[in-house]
């Protein structure tokens, strides 16, 4: 069901139950007030028949005449009937009692009553002096009080029909133009695809859902347009450095394979063909640890790592990859908690992060002084690494993070560009935070840290 239809629906029953209960509250209401008129002057007719009956002696001539000739004037379906009790006879009226015996009850307890008799009222009353007691019922039919009730319920009813009808329409066309902002929205971000991201959404005045709305898809269409263009990019520069060492192992093989040589020309081809292999390898081996730096952290294989000898560790590791390092690991003052040393995350991601570091650090630097050092306390475990190389530009520096980067200082250095953009994804997927700090011909300083949310 679309919104505009439940909109409306919901806002006609909302109305309906609304006119619904005005309606019945009026309906009640009106019958309420038109029988308790019509008991009143039941209750007149039972006065003025005591008055006729009862006091006749006590009435002037001409007094009497006014109440017979107002008495005469008789209600619909009227029936009247005068009960003697002590003599047990019929003095007016019917001469057959047709009614309950609670009827009598009440009348005898309470002296006065009103009841129903099928379609009719009735008013019956108790009445005394010093020679007997009288018993009177007046029973009649409203009718013209039950013609006005009846065109008062057809009434309502049909303004009830009319108003739901009136409602619906006004619903669907107060929606309408609710929700007209919206596919219009919808109109506009269907026109968009991967070929023009640089579309927008309008944004509208700013002032109501509307906009926020209009503003939560630029946003968003803002970070997929970057994405689509890293991924653009990332194809690209991937796919350059890939050709690179696959062109030089095809041309190297064409030129081998050309014309006959001697055997130590075929061992050198073979050492070139092995170099750029290794680089191919390299480079894939690289690429697959960047996109499994993507995965989401429940994905990871996330151990209780003690990082002071974590960082023993990968000081060997390196030491096989850069022999005659100057990294150097400066542990200072621990704590005494050795809880405070331990990290929950990927060991075999964190290593390939700091060796990424470190590796970076011996290449740029020369293989001079490296300072590894450690701290940890109650926020949370820090690592610093700071060589004395070539540094980066100031202006780059917030660049060389992006995949395949590489700085202007750094194009004669052997790599891809894409260590430290490994880095920051694995540092970043195990919840901790990187910040490079660098001056160029002085060196750089990366630190990482990890709140203690992140320990166990």
């Amino acid at each position: 069901m679309k919104i505009r239809t439940k909109l409306t629906l919901i806002f006609t029953t909302l109305t309906a139950f609304l006119i619904l209960a005005l309606s019945l509250s009026i309906y009640y209401s009106s019958l309420g007030f038109t029988r308790r008129a019509f008991y009143e002057q039941l209750q007149q007719r039972t006065e003025i028949m005591v008055q006729v009956y009862l006091r006749k002696n006590e009435l002037t001539p001409a007094l009497y005449r006014q109440v017979r000739e107002k008495f005469l004037r008789s209600l619909p379906e009227e029936d009247e009937r005068i009960y003697d009790l002590r003599r047990q006879s019929f003095i007016a009226g019917q001469r057959a009692w047709t009614y309950p015996e609670e009827v009598y009850r009440e009348i005898l307890e309470h002296g006065y009553l009103e009841f129903e008799v099928g379609r009719k009222q009735a008013s019956g009353l108790l009445f005394r002096d010093e020679q007997a007691q009288y018993l009177i019922i007046v029973e009649a039919f409203d009718e013209s009080g039950y013609h006005r009730m009846r065109e008062l319920r057809n009434t309502l009813a049909a303004g009830f029909l009319l108003s739901i009808v009136f409602v619906y329409v006004l619903g669907r066309f107060l929606s309408y133009h609710a929700l007209k902002p919206i596919k219009s929205i919808v109109r506009q971000v269907n026109e968009i695809g991967a070929s023009n991201l640089n579309l927008r959404v309008p944004a509208g005045n700013g002032k109501d859902e509307i906009s926020e709305l209009s503003a939560t898809f630029n946003s968003m269409l803002d970070r997929l347009e970057t994405s689509f263009e890293l991924q653009r990019t990332f194809i690209a520069n991937a796919s350059h450095e890939l050709r690179n060492p696959l062109t030089a192992i095809l041309g190297e093989v064409e030129v081998t394979l050309h014309k006959s040589r001697p055997e130590g020309q075929y061992v050198q081809s073979l050492r070139k063909i092995s170099a750029e292999a290794e680089r191919l390898q390299a480079l894939t081996t690289s690429l697959l640890s960047l996109s499994r730096s993507g995965q989401p952290r429940k994905d990871l294989r996330t151990e209780e790592i003690r990082m002071d000898e974590f960082l023993w560790e990968l000081k060997v590791l390196v030491d096989q990859k850069v022999p005659g390092n100057g990294v150097a690991i400066e542990l200072g003052d621990l704590p005494e908690d050795s809880d405070l040393l331990v990290l929950r995350a990927d060991k075999m991601l964190l290593q390939t992060a700091f060796s990424n570091i470190l590796e970076n650090a011996c290449k740029f630097s020369g293989n001079a002084r490296v300072q590894l050092q450690l701290r940890a306390d109650g926020r949370g475990i820090g690592v610093t690494v700071e060589d004395h190389g070539i540094g980066i530009p100031k202006a780059e520096v917030d660049k060389v993070m992006e995949p395949f980067y590489r700085c202007s200082n750094a194009r004669s250095f052997k790599g891809f560009g894409i260590g430290l953009s490994l880095t920051h994804k694995i540092i970043k997927v195990n919840r901790g935070v990187m910040h490079i700090a660098s001056e160029q011909h002085k060196g750089t300083r990366v630190q990482v840290f990890f709140p203690r949310e992140v320990t166990p």
